[in-house]
C-alpha cells in the first residue's frame, strides 16, 4: 500500500518554515557569565590572602574558560558568522567549524544555534565524548529530535514518531532515521568532534553528509573540532566538497585584540592605559584566549587596589599569575630539555624559543626562520622538531618555504609570558 501523505497534528500546530536568520547586530539578550577555571576557584577560596590571590565581587566579561554566547561578545569574528548564516540559511549546507583551542569554535556556533532558534530552525546539540563510535553519535542524536519535527500518522502518535533504535547504528539507518524529518528544518550541532576517533567514524559521517544532501534531508549538521585543516576533522571524498562549508578560526588581529580588551575594561566601569595594552598585544599575541586570560586576572587586579585604570603593572602581575598556573602543564614537556645550554649555532635555546614565539605568524601560527630576530636559525629550529626534542616544534612546506608553528596548543604564548619574565619584562 503506498504510503500516505504526513498529517500534520492539531498538537503541537504544523511548524512553520523557518524565517531568515537575525543577523549577529541584531538586539539580544546578553546573558551574564559568571567567571570560571581554577585561577577563579583559588581566588574565592583564599578571599584574604594577598592581592594577587583575592576574587572580584564584579563578574567579570572576559571568561577564557568559557564559551560566549552573545554575538556582541565574540569580537572579531564576524566574517565566519556571517559565512555560517549563509551556508545553513541560503546554500542549505552543512558547516565544519574547525581551530585551534580557545578560539572561539564553540562561541560561533552557539551564536549561530542561538540565531536558528530565533529563526524557527529546530536545533539538536550534542559533544562528543572521548573514543565515542559513529553509533554512540547518532543514538545521542536522534534521542534529542524534538518529535515535533517528525513523521507521524496520528494526533496521538508523539512518542511513536521517535524512530526506531537499532542496537548498532550505521549510515542507512541514520539516514533513514533522519528522513522522519517532515516538519521545519533541523540544525545538528556536534562539538568536541575531533573526539570521535573510533574506527571508521569519521568516514561514516561524511557518507552521512552525503546522504542528507543528495536525499534534500531536513536536517543539515554544524560539527565543531580542534582541527587545523578540514582533512583532519573529516573523512573527506570529493563528492561532499559541495555539500559543506569550511569556517576555520584563525588567530585575531591586534585590532580585535584590542576592542575585546578595551570594551571589557569600559564593561567593567575601568580605562585601559595605553602602557597596559601594548602590553597586553604582546604577550597575547593573536591569541582570543590568552587575552581573555590575562584581561580577567588584570582588570581583577585593578578592582582589588580600588582604581579605575588598568596599569602595565597590573597586566605585569596578571602575566605573572597566568605563567604560576600555567607552568606544571608544560612542565613535562620543557625540565627534562637543556634549554639553558647553547645550541650549535651558539645560541641559548630558552632565547630561540622566546623569539621564536615573539616572531610574526599567519593567522594559524606558522611562522618563517628569517621572521625570528635571531642569525641563521633554521638549523636549530629544525632540532626543535625531532621526537628527543620534545618535539617542541612543527615543521612543513607550504608556498615554496619552509614553515615552523608550536607543537602543543597555548604553548606559543607560554613560552612568551616564560620569556618575558626571564627577560624582565613582566
Amino acid at each position: 500500500m503506498p504510503e500516505q501523505e504526513p498529517m500534520a497534528p492539531p498538537h503541537p500546530p504544523p511548524i512553520a518554515p523557518p524565517i531568515p536568520l537575525r543577523r549577529p547586530d541584531a538586539p539580544k539578550p546578553n546573558p551574564a557569565v559568571v567567571p570560571g577555571g581554577p585561577a577563579f576557584a583559588r581566588q574565592q577560596a583564599t578571599h584574604d590572602a594577598d592581592p594577587l590571590s583575592q576574587a572580584s565581587p564584579v563578574r567579570s566579561p572576559f571568561t577564557p574558560t568559557q564559551p560566549v554566547q552573545s554575538g556582541a561578545a565574540l569580537i572579531g569574528r564576524r566574517p565566519q558568522i556571517e559565512r555560517a548564516i549563509a551556508a545553513v540559511e541560503t546554500e542549505r549546507a552543512h558547516v565544519a567549524i574547525f581551530g585551534e583551542r580557545g578560539h572561539g569554535k564553540t562561541s560561533l556556533a552557539n551564536i549561530v544555534a542561538g540565531l536558528a532558534e530565533d529563526a524557527g530552525y529546530g536545533v539538536v546539540r550534542h559533544a562528543c565524548s572521548a573514543g565515542g563510535s559513529f553509533s554512540d553519535l547518532i543514538a545521542a542524536i536522534v534521542g534529542k529530535i524534538p518529535a515535533r519535527y517528525l513523521h507521524r500518522v496520528g494526533a496521538d502518535a508523539q512518542e511513536e514518531a521517535k524512530p526506531d533504535h537499532p542496537p548498532e547504528w550505521n549510515v542507512d539507518t541514520a539516514t533513514m532515521a533522519l528522513q522522519r524529518i517532515q516538519f521545519g528544518q533541523v540544525l545538528i550541532f556536534v562539538d568536541e568532534f575531533d573526539r570521535l576517533a573510533a574506527p571508521n567514524a569519521r568516514r561514516d559521517m561524511a557518507e552521512l553528509l552525503k546522504n542528507c544532501s543528495d536525499l534534500g534531508l531536513r536536517a543539515s549538521f554544524v560539527l565543531i573540532g580542534v582541527a587545523e585543516s578540514l582533512g583532519d576533522l573529516l573523512a573527506l571524498h570529493q563528492s561532499i566538497h559541495r555539500n559543506l562549508v569550511a569556517i576555520p578560526m584563525p588567530l585575531l588581529t591586534d585590532a580585535d585584540l584590542s576592542l575585546l580588551l578595551t570594551q571589557g575594561c569600559e564593561r567593567l566601569g575601568l580605562r585601559l592605559e595605553w602602557e597596559a595594552e601594548k602590553l597586553l598585544l604582546q604577550l597575547s599575541h593573536q591569541s582570543p584566549f590568552t587575552a581573555q586570560q590575562l584581561g580577567l586576572h588584570a582588570t581583577a587586579i585593578t578592582q582589588r587596589r580600588h582604581a579605575t585604570v588598568v596599569t602595565a603593572a597590573d597586566v605585569s602581575a596578571a602575566a605573572r599569575l597566568v605563567l604560576e598556573e600555567t607552568r606544571p602543564v608544560f612542565a613535562a614537556l620543557l625540565d627534562p630539555l637543556p634549554l639553558d645550554r647553547r645550541s650549535p649555532d651558539g645560541t641559548i635555546w630558552d632565547d630561540l624559543l622566546y623569539e621564536a614565539a615573539r616572531a610574526p605568524c599567519d593567522g594559524f601560527g606558522w611562522f618563517i626562520a628569517k621572521d625570528v630576530n635571531l642569525p641563521k636559525c633554521e638549523d636549530d629550529l629544525r632540532t626543535l622538531t625531532r621526537p628527543d626534542s620534545g618535539p617542541l616544534l612543527r615543521v612543513r612546506r607550504a608556498a615554496g618555504r619552509t614553515e615552523f608553528g608550536f607543537a602543543r596548543a597555548n604553548l606559543r604564548n607560554y613560552l612568551l609570558l616564560r620569556g618575558a619574565e626571564r627577560n624582565g619584562v613582566i
